[in-house]
């Protein structure tokens, strides 16, 4: 058995033996021998095993087949056995990832007292030395029972383990804890070096902003906490690799810095994950907060980041389908993450709308049954099917990015705000919607993947930083080098205040490349703008944005060469303005999200393509263009050249007219289109 990835014209697929598969897969808590065989009928290849005996957070068995890891070098294989057999009974040509639940179990637990619960407090354990060795022999040793009895099956090692088996961190908020202080003092090689309190964790220089120096202690501890957990996974990964001799695929659940802006929750080493070697694969589910019908979808992931690294994303498609209302884990999972659907259309053109996204992106995607029954239905079968043959047809296309706008969020910039401030709700994770609403499709980056050496900078005309707080001086060296070569450029928030030396206005205004002073708090608290109706909206009374709670320090652009955009609420300064030169501009806005209709018309200024200018989303790349309308009616779709469009679920094909095509829909459909040229 070998595995590996391969590239084809935007697309990535895993090579199984001779094989080329497209990334389009199954998984269930619960599986369930008809709802297998269902998938694997409907050309589902791709599934995946889950051994373990832990409780999930609903507290009940992740798995119902039981545990097998019941003592050190000690297992159940029999439960495996089981598994297995019902998968291969009812889906005989499929190949099986490992999903291997590396979590510490109640008697490891018994006999390391001082060691605590990685599924609970990963960060704290996480370099604890007897869980780590005895966790990996568990791995190796379920992989050569695989292997051994099931020869030519597994392609892929998944690594679980931290809260929802995501490598988060939930109950540590910087606690006292014993082992931890000295798991701390050895990661920075300082006998001396003792945990910050509470107070020093939590404690700010400038508003809701750290200092680099006078906060450095509370900086050293939130690094500890993200990268040791980064060092933990890069371990295993390492094992697995080394045990299959580099022949299967090894895969986890990370990097979710587009939605959980809680530093506690130790995932903030993407970097770090992206760029090690042993890794091929990372999946999130699909964006809990833009699941509902009206809205857009999302990835949790600098999704271009993970492209661009060569490696392959699945967007998990996990949401409570219209046939388990009823249900009653189903309902729990609808009172804070998933989205009640009343019926079959509503679920499939949800699901529509999720797969076109990852399909943009020349990613994959597999659809999680959690506790069985989210897909017995037959109707419904038959439109996942539908669904799984129009993506593989996309698969065999070329799916390179169309994007002209490129979207950076930055890692280390995260490590300032305070947590509690809720400054990356606004400005990185309601900032996508309004980005998938405006018109054009955009590539999401890591900060530091701006000087990639693959970055195709050529075909981006505006650049948008969302959190660019904290810039490193290689970063401040390529933003110059791109204005220069006339490229457009959105800042947000405090972008450039933090210099290696400390807080500094005048940097702050260097980058954004206009002058800004910071609001008089006595005079009145800001924490809302205002776009008159124009231009940069089309709003009867203009457009409202903003934060939902007042925080400094604030800034209100006073330079006479910047062009108002839109003006603080309460005191009319200036809260978002661009600056232009000959070929290019810089706009900056002091608060966010910056709603989708200042977005639209500053990339047009920067001679970005539109789509569309419904404010509803599109999923695009060179050979497709999806299109998820809210309302129904009558939609033009704009295209940068005369060509068919070709509707891969209605079998419509309709030509363009001067660059644009007329569509109908009705309420909350999903169309999605080939791309043909004429």
């Amino acid at each position: 058995m070998r595995a590996s990835l391969e590239r084809h014209d935007g697309n990535v697929k895993i090579r199984i033996n001779e094989e080329l598969i497209d990334p389009i897969s199954f998984r269930s808590f619960w599986p369930q021998a008809h709802t297998v065989n269902n998938f694997a009928n409907s050309g589902v290849r791709l599934m995946s095993l889950f051994p373990t005996g832990v409780n999930c957070s609903l507290k009940v068995p992740y798995s119902q087949f039981g545990e097998i890891w019941v003592g050190d070098e000690q297992y159940q294989f029999e439960n495996l056995r089981q598994q297995v057999d019902m998968f291969i009974e009812n889906a005989p040509d499929a190949y099986f990832s490992l999903m291997i639940h590396l979590d510490t179990r109640d008697w490891f637990l018994e006999q390391n007292p001082d060691c605590a619960d990685t599924f609970t407090h990963l960060a704290q354990s996480a370099t604890y030395d007897k869980w780590r060795t005895s966790a990996a022999r568990f791995m190796c040793d379920t992989i050569d029972y695989i292997d051994e009895n099931y020869p030519e099956k597994l392609y892929g090692i998944f690594l679980l383990a931290g809260n929802t088996c995501e490598w988060f961190t939930r109950n540590d908020n910087g606690d006292y804890n014993a082992s931890k202080e000295k798991a701390y003092q050895q990661w920075y090689n300082d006998d001396s070096r003792a945990l910050p309190t509470y107070e020093e964790l939590h404690h700010t220089s400038w508003g809701i902003l750290r200092h680099p120096h006078s906060d450095k202690s509370a900086l050293d501890y939130w690094h500890y906490h993200n990268h040791v957990v980064a060092d933990t996974i890069a371990y295993f990964a390492q094992i697995a690799k080394t045990h299959t001799s580099n022949t299967r695929l090894v895969g986890l659940f990370y990097g979710y810095l587009m939605e959980c802006t809680d530093i506690n929750q130790s995932t903030w080493s993407f970097r770090q994950i992206i760029n090690n070697d042993d890794i091929d694969i990372l999946f999130t589910p699909a964006s809990y907060m833009f699941r509902k019908l009206e809205s857009t979808s999302a990835f949790m992931v600098p999704i271009d980041s993970i492209s661009l690294h060569e490696k392959l994303y699945f967007h998990e498609i996990d949401n409570t389908t219209h046939l388990v209302s009823d249900n009653k884990y189903a309902q729990a999972l609808q009172a804070y993450a998933h989205v009640k659907m009343d019926n079959l259309e509503q679920t499939v053109m949800y699901s529509k709308r999720e797969a076109a996204l990852a399909a943009s992106k020349g990613m994959g995607h597999w659809w999680f049954d959690m506790f069985s029954g989210w897909f017995d239905d037959h109707e419904l079968m038959q439109e996942i099917q539908k669904i799984h043959e129009a993506t593989s047809h996309l698969y065999r296309k070329k799916m390179q990015s169309a994007s002209q706008v490129a979207v950076f969020v930055d890692q280390e910039s995260y490590y300032f705000p305070v947590s509690s401030a809720n400054l990356g709700e606004a400005i990185i994770k309601k900032q996508t919607e309004e980005l998938n609403r405006a018109g054009f499709p955009w590539d999401n980056y890591l900060m530091d993947d701006i000087t990639h050496s693959r970055m195709p900078h050529d075909q981006y005309h505006f650049y948008i930083f969302l959190n660019l707080l904290a810039p490193k001086p290689e970063h401040l060296e390529e933003i110059k080098r791109l204005k220069a070569l006339g490229k457009s450029m959105l800042f947000i928030y405090t972008a450039g205040l933090i210099t290696e030396q400390g807080f500094s206005v005048e940097a702050m205004c260097e980058l954004i490349g206009m002058n800004v002073e910071e609001l008089d708090y006595s005079q009145t608290v800001e924490f809302k703008a205002h776009v008159p109706f124009g231009a940069y909206s089309d709003e009867k009374h203009g457009t409202i944005y903003g934060f939902d709670r007042p925080i400094k320090p604030m800034f209100h652009v006073r330079d006479e060469q910047a062009e108002p955009i839109g003006s603080y609420e309460k005191s009319g300064k200036t809260a978002l303005a661009a600056k232009r030169s000959a070929h290019r501009f810089d706009a900056w806005s002091g608060l966010g999200p910056v709603p989708h209709h200042v977005l639209r018309q500053l990339a047009r200024e920067a001679g970005v393509f539109i789509y569309s200018d419904a404010g509803e989303p599109v999923y695009v790349n060179r050979n497709m263009v999806g299109y998820y309308c809210h309302a129904g009616g009558q939609r033009t779709l704009h295209m940068p050249q005369d060509c068919k469009l070709h509707e891969l679920y209605s079998g419509e094909t309709i030509n363009t007219v001067g660059r644009q095509a007329n569509l109908s829909f009705a309420k909350d459909e999903m169309k999605l289109f080939e791309i043909v040229d004429s």
